[in-house]
């Protein structure tokens, strides 16, 4: 049995170590990964809420590819899918599908996420509240208290901010940021270039200039689809 390394079996972010020096072979670099984890605290809205839906399913299954230690559910309801990602299913069904695990008690060593109003977290590992509104979306720490108005979002707002969410815990994980952890992460599709927490307000909203409803994507699969 040919156990050489190739295209089809090197782990991408196993190599990131390995070129980096900190593992000298790829089964030492996939040990690394294997002690990366994650713990996402869910609040019931979720169970009603497409854009909490998508955030949730997009964290999972981008998370999971780099914390082989695994990515565990806290707080999921009993319910039926309404993010277009996994439609009518079993909302479990739909973690377990990206590759989630849903839990009763979290791991206390691990870092955490907040999607929604989970009650009673308490942790001193870092923890993250994905948020989004308008064009933006990304992370900040829980103790910050920050969250933007998360039920006015187009449809990719909660998706960057588990793209961001991912990011962060694997800086984390890696140890490549000193700071990540403790602070803010995120973008606005809208303006690039501007602080995405900013609450300034420009004097036309984005669906003005656009010329299509705000909460509405020009997808020519599902044009006019609303929020």
């Amino acid at each position: 049995m040919d156990t050489s390394l190739n295209a089809g079996n090197l782990h991408r972010t196993a190599k990131y170590f390995m070129d980096s020096g900190r593992a000298q072979t790829h089964e030492e670099a996939v040990s690394i990964l294997e002690r990366f984890g994650l713990t996402v605290h869910v609040g019931p809205e979720i169970g009603s809420s497409i854009h909490q839906q998508t955030a949730l399913l997009t964290l999972i299954n981008v998370a999971r590819r780099t914390l082989l230690g695994g990515v565990e559910i806290i707080g999921l309801p009993n319910a039926i899918t309404v993010s277009p990602l996994f439609p009518l299913l079993s909302l479990r069904d739909a973690v377990q599908s990206c590759g989630g695990h849903v839990f009763a008690v979290p791991r206390p060593e691990w870092p955490s996420a907040v999607i929604g109003n989970p009650d009673g977290i308490r942790t001193n590992s870092p923890c993250w509240r994905l948020t989004w509104g308008g064009w933006r979306g990304g992370v900040v720490p829980l103790r910050d208290g920050r969250r933007l108005p998360e039920k006015e979002a187009i449809e990719l707002a909660p998706v960057l901010a588990a793209g961001a969410c991912a990011a962060e815990v694997f800086a984390y994980h890696a140890g490549d940021h000193i700071m990540a952890g403790r602070r803010s992460s995120g973008l606005s599709l809208w303006k690039p270039g501007k602080d995405w927490l900013s609450d300034r307000k420009s004097r036309k909203k984005p669906s003005e200039r656009l010329g299509f409803p705000y909460r509405t994507l020009p997808n020519p699969r599902r044009r006019g689809r609303r929020l």
